[in-house]
């Protein structure tokens, strides 16, 4: 859906929406895209590395980002570890703690928890990452079709007229001007540097390797 939405968009019209993006994000949101977003990736963490070899951690998590390809890397990263001995779903820090010792392990941190250097101590952990813009549409894609609580969250506070009104694609000349106001509102403004931070740490501290969702076959397998 959201790969049809920006594809029926006329150029100039996204254009604008991508600088409103720009213009209102965070210093720190345009650092992670250019961080994470140039021509050679940096899938492996270079800035934060651990003492740790990879190869000695049995225990493999992924730290689940909203709107960054979650459910189709938990289903990838499952169907590998079908033999795991231990697989856990919204694994809490306390449990991760506990099946540390655990050998041919699998666990996912749900979104909007963290991981930090602590849980790369433990277990190899995977995030994914996807540019800034692309995954705004999608969550204000995601909550035109009224799912998600931050979509919730935004209709209880008279928000309900920010969202598309014309399914399936919500891609109409209107919908385009109610995407470009959900974006300019202080609600959204810095939102995906927040949600990244918070499950990432403020440098990326939290993990060990990134799956890109622009590269996402290669930098899954990479992983």
């Amino acid at each position: 859906r959201t790969t049809h939405l920006v594809s029926t968009f006329n150029s100039s019209a996204l254009v604008s929406t991508v600088l409103i993006a720009q213009r209102r994000s965070s210093t720190r949101e345009l650092h992670q895209k250019v961080l994470f977003f140039d021509n050679k990736p940096k899938m492996i963490n270079t800035t934060n590395p651990l003492d740790i070899s990879a190869s000695s951690r049995r225990f493999l998590v992924y730290n689940h980002n909203p709107k960054a390809a979650g459910k189709s890397i938990i289903e990838f990263l499952e169907n590998i570890k079908e033999s795991a001995n231990y697989k856990k779903r919204s694994i809490t820090r306390s449990e991760l703690y506990e099946a540390k010792n655990k050998k041919n392990a699998f666990g996912v941190i749900s979104e909007f928890r963290s991981s930090r250097i602590k849980e790369r101590e433990i277990a190899f952990v995977i995030g994914s990452i996807r540019e800034p813009c692309a995954q705004y549409l999608s969550l204000w894609s995601f909550g035109s079709t009224r799912r998600g609580l931050f979509q919730s969250m935004i209709r209880k506070r008279n928000g309900s007229s920010l969202y598309g009104q014309n399914p399936p694609f919500f891609n109409s000349t209107d919908d385009l001007v109610r995407f470009q106001t959900w974006m300019s509102d202080p609600r959204v403004i810095g939102l995906i540097a927040k949600r990244f931070e918070h499950s990432y740490g403020k440098n990326g501290e939290g993990v060990d390797c990134w799956i890109f969702v622009e590269n996402f076959q290669q930098s899954l397998l990479q992983c």
